[in-house]
């Protein structure tokens, strides 16, 4: 249901990616598990996750993420537009969209994945759990975190 929920908010466009075995559709700063069985998928060739996401999912110390707040990013947005903020225990947010939190069901578990970043402590994805917490769905990257990632990267070079 999750997969059904993910292709139809992203549509036709997206990439797929290997990463530990398993199949992802890659679509913006979203990935979700492709599920055993489902074979109507066409890509020239499913590449490798990235490297810069791998150290993202590897390396990451995790903690239980809430939703804390939403907003809008501006006064006359329309509801459509409305941000969702999840947090861990000491406060390090990832803000989704609407159409990313489309992802999110009632039961499935959540935690924030954390990076160290130039001495700063980043919420750099948003890992989902299915309802029974044993495999996860999906991963929503903070946009946040990759742009602070790419000048730091650019700053290094």
């Amino acid at each position: 249901m999750k997969f059904d929920k993910f292709v139809k908010n992203t549509g036709t466009m997206g990439a797929i990616l290997e990463y530990r075995g398993q199949k992802y559709l890659c679509s913006g700063p979203m990935i979700a598990r492709i599920p055993e069985g489902i074979t109507g998928l066409v890509c020239a060739a499913a590449t490798e996750l990235p490297e810069r996401l791998r150290r993202i999912l590897e390396d990451s110390e995790e903690e239980e993420a809430y939703l804390s707040d939403a907003f809008l990013p501006q006064a006359d947005d329309k509801p459509a537009e409305l941000r969702r903020v999840f947090s861990d225990r000491l406060g390090h947010c990832i803000d989704i969209s609407n159409k990313q939190f489309g992802l999110i069901e009632k039961y499935d578990g959540l935690t924030v994945l954390l990076q160290e970043l130039d001495g700063q402590t980043y919420a750099a994805a948003l890992k989902i759990y299915d309802v029974n917490h044993e495999e996860v769905c999906a991963y929503i990257f903070s946009k946040t975190y990759l742009d602070a990632l790419k000048l730091y990267e650019e700053e290094q070079a």
